[in-house]
């Protein structure tokens, strides 16, 4: 069982705040061009111009250069937001076009370079994806998404440890944070310590926090334990978001004794007949 793909919310929120401050900076450049000196028959002597004309044409050249900058940032932005969309669709090639036009512009542009990473950690390009992640965590070390990232990396690297040490880390900062948690049982289940990882599975399910393979594999390791009632109600749960897993019918089928059982049982022989 491997672990689910992780999609960060996006929202617009960055980019609707850029434009807004990128707008109140120009109109307050239109209202200063805007503004006249008012002549006071007052003779100005000659180095009184010159000073005020350097002062002008300095104000002006950081004005446009801000203003270009801000163009430059929403571009950059722009070619991210197009490029996520194009990665949650799976279309890798074009994600990874935009994610390097976005960077182009800006290589600093955090999400850029976590989506372009996420892009190679798709591809199973694991160092590439490292190394945009690192450079990410070498200006910002505590950017929860790019060390969440980091973590799926060695978690398809089968470096369980590494993956371990690193989300610890970032669920003690940040115990909300139930994709880590999830993805801390996982490392530990898939080094088949099955206590440890119910201990992580279960904090994040007691946060409110269900899919499919948080029941599945919980029921899983209670069905182990010998807790049959809990892995029962765990199954069932499972196919609330999942029905089409044959397995969960059929470790339903054994728990559940007699006709009430007997419903799993043949859903569970039709699903392995259609699967072949």
């Amino acid at each position: 069982l491997g672990i689910r793909d992780y999609k960060p919310a996006v929202t617009n929120d960055h980019y609707r705040e850029a434009s807004n401050q990128r707008q109140q900076r120009r109109q307050e450049y239109q209202k200063q061009s805007s503004s006249t000196i008012k002549p006071s028959g007052t003779k100005i002597s000659l180095p009184i111009i010159i000073g005020f004309a350097i002062f002008m044409i300095t104000l002006i050249t950081v004005v446009f250069t801000i203003a270009f900058s801000d163009d430059d940032d929403f571009d950059s932005m722009n070619n991210y937001q197009q490029g996520d969309a194009y990665y949650h669709a799976g279309n890798y090639d074009s994600a990874t076009l935009l994610f390097r036009q976005s960077l182009a512009i800006n290589p600093d542009n955090a999400d850029a370079l976590i989506g372009y990473g996420n892009t190679k950690l798709a591809l199973e390009q694991y160092d590439s994806a490292l190394l945009l992640y690192d450079k990410v965590l070498a200006t910002t070390p505590d950017y929860e998404e790019a060390l969440f990232q980091k973590g799926r990396v060695f978690y398809f690297q089968k470096n369980y440890d590494q993956s371990i040490a690193l989300l610890k880390d970032l669920v003690t900062n940040d115990p909300a944070h139930n994709e880590a948690t999830q993805l801390l049982g996982d490392s530990f289940y898939n080094k088949q310590q099955y206590d440890s990882a119910l201990v992580w599975y279960d904090k994040a399910y007691a946060t409110g926090f269900r899919n499919t393979y948080l029941c599945y594999l919980m029921g899983y390791i209670y069905e182990t334990k010998g807790k049959n009632d809990k892995a029962i109600q765990l199954y069932k749960e499972t196919l609330e978001y999942d029905d089409t897993i044959a397995d969960v019918y059929s470790r339903l089928g054994a728990l559940i004794p007699g006709s009430d059982g007997e419903v799993y049982r043949t859903k569970a022989a039709e699903l392995e007949t259609k699967n072949k």
